[in-house]
């Protein structure tokens, strides 16, 4: 992927984690304004306060693995530019990664 799409495509990434958290911050301001007029009860916002945060923190979670995924890609797009002792140097880490267990 060229820099020039690697950067439009990080830029929409940051744009869709800021929307979630303008809504969640919006969402939890209702909230809290629906328990002040009794709409809701307060265990009832708690409750919802929660299930929003909770989505968040899995769109975030989803958002990174979009982007470690795309960096992976890029990687792989690019390995053929690589020296054959660059590529013994990542064979060598990848063998002991393996016999670690894979962490």
């Amino acid at each position: 992927m060229p820099e020039e799409e690697k950067n439009v495509f990080e830029d929409i990434l940051l744009d869709g984690i800021n929307a979630i958290t303008k809504t969640a911050e919006t969402a939890a301001d209702i909230i809290e304004e629906l328990v002040k007029k009794g709409d809701v009860t307060a265990q009832q916002g708690k409750i919802i306060n929660e299930e929003l945060k909770h989505g968040i923190k899995e769109g975030i979670k989803g958002a990174k693995q979009v982007k470690q995924s795309s960096n992976v890609s890029n990687f792989v797009d690019k390995m053929h530019k690589l020296t054959p002792e660059e590529l013994m140097q990542i064979r060598a880490k990848i063998d002991e990664l393996e016999e670690a267990g894979g962490n």
